[in-house]
C-alpha cells in the first residue's frame, strides 16, 4: 500500500498522511482499546513532504501533490491557488520536494514553506490569506540552500552548504 510519511496530532487525535491519503485515529481513554476508530479524511490528497507538516492551533498544513493546504477538524482547504505555478514546479520533483518544509513565525501569524533544494520561500500570511515572497535584510540567506524554525519567538534560517544560522 501507500507509505506513511508523516503524523501530527489535531485535537486529540493522530492525523497519519501517506503520499496519497490523510487517515485520523481517533483515540479514547481506554488502556486496553486506546484506538476508537480509523477514519479516511482523503482518500486522493496526502503529504508528499514530512517536514511540511505543520500544526498551528489545531489547523494542520502540509504539502501534498496537488499543492499546499490546510485541515481544520476534517475541512481540507487548498491554500496555494495564488502560487500555483511555483508549487506545481516544486512538485513535478518528488526527491525535491520532499525536502520542503514548513514553520509557524508567530510574530506575525505566517506560516514560512521552504523549497531548500531550489532557494524559494513562500509566506502565507494567517491574518489576511495572502501569500508574498519574503525578502532579507540578510542578503546571504537570499542566496543558500535553508532550513528554517522559530526559537523564542525569532526566526531563524541555516545554511545546510556552510553550517551557518541566520536570525531574520
Amino acid at each position: 500500500g501507500d507509505v506513511i510519511t508523516g503524523a501530527a496530532i489535531q485535537e486529540g487525535n493522530i492525523i497519519v498522511f501517506k503520499n496519497n491519503s490523510i487517515w485520523r485515529i481517533i483515540l479514547t481513554d481506554d488502556k486496553k482499546s486506546p484506538i476508537g476508530a480509523i477514519l479516511a479524511v482523503s482518500q486522493k490528497i496526502g503529504c508528499i513532504a514530512p517536514n511540511s507538516i505543520l500544526n498551528v492551533e489545531d489547523i494542520v498544513f502540509f504539502l501534498s501533490r496537488q499543492g499546499f493546504f490546510m485541515l481544520r477538524g476534517n475541512e481540507l482547504k487548498h491554500l496555494s491557488e495564488d502560487i500555483e505555478p511555483d508549487i506545481q514546479s516544486l512538485v513535478s520533483n518528488l526527491s525535491n520536494a520532499s525536502l520542503a518544509s514548513s514553520v509557524f513565525y508567530p510574530k506575525y501569524r505566517e506560516v514560512w514553506l521552504v523549497d531548500a533544494v531550489n532557494k524559494v520561500r513562500w509566506v502565507y500570511q494567517l491574518t489576511t490569506e495572502k501569500w508574498f515572497k519574503p525578502k532579507f535584510s540578510n542578503i546571504a540567506a537570499n542566496d543558500i540552500r535553508t532550513i528554517m524554525c522559530t526559537l523564542d519567538g525569532s526566526l531563524y534560517s541555516g545554511d545546510l552548504d556552510r553550517g551557518y544560522v541566520y536570525n531574520e
